[in-house]
């Protein structure tokens, strides 16, 4: 590859682009996993080919060394660990998540004692017997259900389509998905099956919105966020456009016997107009749409919906109520990285942020939320109290607080200062078994001893050149 392409793979950047291919062998199979070197024949690692997607190489390892049924066991064992150590033990959990388990391509969901799969790259679909046998072996699931009916598949040009690969197809049944039971459907059903990354959004909106008289749920699909704020507010609106997914979502409030959500199918962005026209009030709003925006084309449309179902939400927003607004810090997140996150319908400036809420909120608490060795959460306007810490300039010198460019900011607003919570000034959140450090030290190990192995390879060259 290019020199460009092999400093974002000395980055550890998963992808390369096609611009950054230098030379192809003569004969190269799609969906091939291939050995990536620099211009000067360098190794970067073993990485998964695709001739169709502009995103021609994934990287799969960084050693110079042979994929093999060695290397995917030791990948899902690691996978399934992480998830121990984060209390992720099912019975509804995602398993494997592509290239954050290092595994591009591959989506495993589980649901009780069936996996919904998505095989999303060429070397994913020539892989698919090899990834199945090896889940079927450690799992042991009752059904494998292929749900590869996503439009992405197409970009890389393969085919849609929905198979069972072990088992019997298996009918609807119940699963634990968050605090409450769902009938999920892995054939015809959302996505994989059911939003199963949402299900700490959902335990979330259930505190926030705790004693709350009426509650909405703009874009309810099979009711995961309207059946977990059942139990604590007085009452439940779900407006769904989708009459399957809304009868799917009655099935299952009446299996739960949530008897106070009540279910409209229209269009969101019609049903809030409808119901701010009627003077009707909400003490939480609950905004989970579609992606707006499938590709840069749509952008621009996307924006103009995105501000709209927001600035209609607020309209809703009842006296006392408590709205949650969250962007990424567009100078952060976007321009100190050069890298553009494809999910971001729009990033903020603070000074955009702050005076979007102004304008109808006068009592806001701003934070601000980095991932670091912990997540850290403090407030900028001083309210709470001080968030106090120590941080090193990068110069040598200490200075008091937390002097980071916030990689998120989080606001909590109200239209009295009398609905604003006590919130606190620092917030962190972190874990018992401290893998990020674990992870951290292994990466260090890995590169000092590829640096160790470059440079004996290096002077064993320059002895040979020599004649020594």
């Amino acid at each position: 590859m290019t020199q460009t392409g092999a400093r974002r793979a000395r980055r550890r950047h998963p992808w390369i682009y096609r611009s950054d291919v230098l030379v192809l062998p003569d004969v190269l199979e799609n969906g091939a996993i291939v050995r990536v070197v620099d211009p000067a024949g360098r190794p970067l690692g073993r990485a998964e080919w695709s001739q169709e997607s502009l995103i021609s190489l994934r990287f799969v390892r960084w050693e110079d060394v042979p994929v093999d049924e060695e290397f995917w066991a030791a990948r899902l064992e690691a996978a399934l660990a992480r998830r121990e150590r984060a209390g992720m033990s099912g019975p509804a959990r995602r398993i494997v998540f592509g290239e954050a388990d290092g595994w591009p391509g591959l989506i495993v969901d589980q649901y009780g004692d069936c996996l919904s799969v998505q095989t999303l790259t060429p070397a994913a679909d020539r892989l698919a017997p090899a990834w199945t046998q090896l889940l079927v072996g450690r799992l042991a699931p009752r059904a494998v259900v292929a749900r590869n009916d996503v439009s992405v598949r197409r970009l890389e040009g393969l085919e849609t389509g929905i198979h069972v690969w072990h088992g019997e197809a298996p009918e609807p049944f119940a699963v634990r998905i968050g605090d409450r039971s769902f009938r999920v459907d892995l054939l015809h059903g959302q996505k994989t099956g059911a939003f199963l990354d949402q299900q700490e959004n959902y335990r979330a909106a259930a505190r926030w919105a705790a004693g709350a008289e009426r509650a909405l749920d703009a874009f309810a699909g099979e009711g995961g966020f309207a059946l977990h704020l059942a139990p604590h507010v007085g009452r439940v609106d779900a407006v769904e456009s989708s009459a399957e997914a809304a009868a799917r979502g009655r099935a299952n409030a009446a299996a739960e016997g949530s008897s106070n959500v009540s279910w409209t199918v229209a269009n969101a962005f019609d049903r809030l107009h409808e119901l701010d026209a009627a003077g009707e009030r909400f003490g939480a709003i609950v905004l989970d749409p579609p992606a707006f925006a499938k590709n840069k084309k749509s952008l621009p449309g996307a924006r103009r919906g995105y501000k709209e179902i927001n600035l209609r939400a607020m309209r809703l927003l009842a006296p006392g109520g408590l709205l949650l607004v969250s962007t990424p810090d567009k100078h952060t997140y976007t321009e100190l990285t050069g890298e553009q996150n494809p999910h971001h319908v729009r990033e903020l400036y603070r000074d955009e942020f702050e005076a979007l809420l102004a304008a109808r909120f006068p009592a806001r608490r701003l934070f601000a939320q980095k991932l670091m060795f912990q997540s850290v959460l403090w407030s900028l306007d001083g309210a709470g109290g001080t968030a106090g810490g120590l941080v090193q300039d990068g110069q040598g010198g200490i200075t008091e607080g937390l002097g980071y460019a916030p990689m998120y900011y989080l606001a909590a607003c109200a239209r009295r200062e009398a609905d604003l919570p006590a919130l606190p000034a620092l917030s962190l959140f972190g874990d018992a078994a401290e893998s990020v450090y674990a992870e951290y030290r292994a990466e260090v190990r890995r590169n000092r001893a590829a640096a160790a192995h470059i440079a004996h390879l290096e002077a064993e060259l320059a002895r040979l050149r020599s004649g020594g």
